[in-house]
């Protein structure tokens, strides 16, 4: 009799029968409850991942930007050193002309 006893609290608790409606209702909500925040902390990890993506790529134009600039005021540097070379030379030039 005992073992019958047993083996039916078993099956009993193991089918979740002992859950009245409204215990299941609370049980779906808190499990759905669950998926949701499990998807917003999806969607929230997506979007902190994109957005770091994104300061990457803007920090990088940021340097390709700034290296450009260097290179530019470099060449313009030496174009304005080569120019008051050649300056110099015509004047060199010009004085043992006369």
């Amino acid at each position: 009799m005992i073992k019958i006893l047993t083996l039916f609290l078993f099956f009993f608790i193991g089918c979740g029968c002992s859950l009245s409606p409204s215990a299941k209702k609370k049980r779906r909500q808190r499990l759905n409850k669950s998926d949701e925040q499990a998807a917003l902390a999806r969607e929230k990890n997506r979007l902190a991942m994109e957005n770091q993506r994104q300061a990457e790529t803007d920090e990088q134009a940021a340097l390709a930007r700034e290296k450009h600039r260097l290179a530019m005021k470099n060449q313009r540097q030496a174009e304005t050193e080569e120019q008051a070379a050649l300056a110099r030379e015509r004047d060199r030039i010009s004085k043992m002309n006369q």
